[in-house]
């Protein structure tokens, strides 16, 4: 359960935001949470400290009218919470550079000149935008290994895109977002080694989270780079199975 808070000093403004943020709550109840909002900076803060997860959104006024500034309670949850989202509510532009130099990493910046439905738009887009985030960062980071000629080379896994066998007996290509390789190998032992990869047939092993578009009359698997393959009709429930749950 992702919680939100919200801390903004005009008490209008933060009713209006209370009822967006509500109105997002119900329909994402499973997933979201509005845990407090208020107008007093200590209570925010307080709450900061009790916190006991990472998977929190913040909205804070970065200008409130008080002796701790939304900066300040940015600081104190990059302090203690390094995977929660901060999103400032401000009229002064010209702090964002203050925020880079802190190191505190905003997911968004909202202007309080912004009308009612381009702040209701903002707020939605920072909360999927934070789930999404949260969702990558819970998928653990792993090394894909191979060798070319005497040279061990490592590459992130979500980095792949695809496998398949080379032209050239006995050899892989391996499709990345930004590369292409060749080495020797056997997809059914890299297939064994690679759980986070998937075998859609005997020619192709493939990394279900980078997939773009999966055409279900043709099977036809679609990456970046115009990278393509085909499901065999054995694994085609398997696939989508695999294509929910990445979603």
């Amino acid at each position: 359960m992702i919680s939100i808070v919200l801390c903004e000093d005009d008490k209008n403004q933060l009713d209006r935001l209370t009822q967006v943020v509500e109105n997002f709550v119900l329909f994402h109840e499973k997933e979201f949470e509005l845990s407090i909002a208020t107008n007093n900076p200590k209570d925010c803060l307080d709450k900061i400290i009790s916190e006991e997860k990472d998977h929190v959104v913040y909205f804070l006024d970065i200008d409130l009218s008080n002796s701790i500034s939304g900066i300040d309670l940015a600081i104190e949850i990059r302090k203690r919470h390094v995977e929660s989202k901060i999103a400032f509510i401000t009229t002064h532009e010209e702090m964002a550079p203050l925020t880079l130099q802190k190191q505190i990493e905003p997911i968004n910046f909202i202007e309080k000149d912004f009308g009612p439905e381009k702040i209701r738009d903002e707020v939605f887009k920072t909360l999927e935008l934070s789930k999404e985030r949260f969702v990558q960062e819970r998928k653990p980071s792993e090394n894909f290994s191979f060798y070319v000629g005497s040279s061990l080379i490592n590459i992130d896994i979500r980095d792949v895109l695809m496998l398949e066998p080379s032209s050239i007996p006995h050899r892989i290509v391996l499709h990345c977002k930004n590369q292409e390789y060749e080495f020797y190998g056997k997809l059914s032992e890299i297939d064994k080694d690679y759980s986070r990869l998937f075998r859609s047939s005997k020619s192709s092993l493939i990394n279900v989270e980078n997939i773009q578009k999966y055409d279900l009359h043709s099977r036809i698997i679609f990456f970046a780079n115009n990278i393509s393959c085909k499901c065999s009709v054995m694994q085609v429930k398997a696939l989508r199975k695999q294509i929910a749950q990445n979603n």
